[in-house]
């Protein structure tokens, strides 16, 4: 690993696991906190920064990148916004009332599935011997 910028606004982390040659060769795999704890050891504080791209690095399968650099983004202080008085209004509820349509919390359609009575298929005549086949 390696610390690529330090600034006020960001940390850049660049990090990589070595290529597997051969199958005997470890599995290694690498991911953000293992970053983080290389930046202790280096008296970088990330607890008040955000990783803009966090991902895993890993030579043990094909779809995961070897390098990958870390951005760490400073989060800046949120001043509070300021207040707005809150206006109230007054509705005549009894107008309102009586316009509103009743509400029904019952489902008009039925929930219960209807099964289709079971009707004996009429036995098949054949055409050429004109008799009636067994099924």
């Amino acid at each position: 690993m390696k610390i690529i910028e330090d600034s006020k606004e960001k940390i850049v982390v660049k990090a990589s696991v070595p290529k597997r040659k051969f199958a005997t060769d470890p599995p290694k795999s690498m991911d953000i906190l293992d970053v983080i704890q290389f930046l202790k050891t280096k008296d970088i504080a990330v607890s008040e920064s955000d990783c803009t791209n966090p991902t895993i690095l890993g030579n043990y399968a094909d779809n995961l990148p070897l390098s990958w650099e870390f951005v760490f983004i400073k989060k800046k202080a949120l001043t509070p916004a300021p207040k707005v008085d809150k206006v109230t209004v007054e509705v005549n509820k009894t107008a309102e009332q009586k316009t509103s349509a009743p509400t029904t919390t019952k489902s008009t359609t039925s929930s219960r599935r209807r099964r289709r009575a079971r009707v004996p298929t009429p036995k098949k005549e054949n055409q050429l011997l004109r008799t009636k086949t067994v099924e």
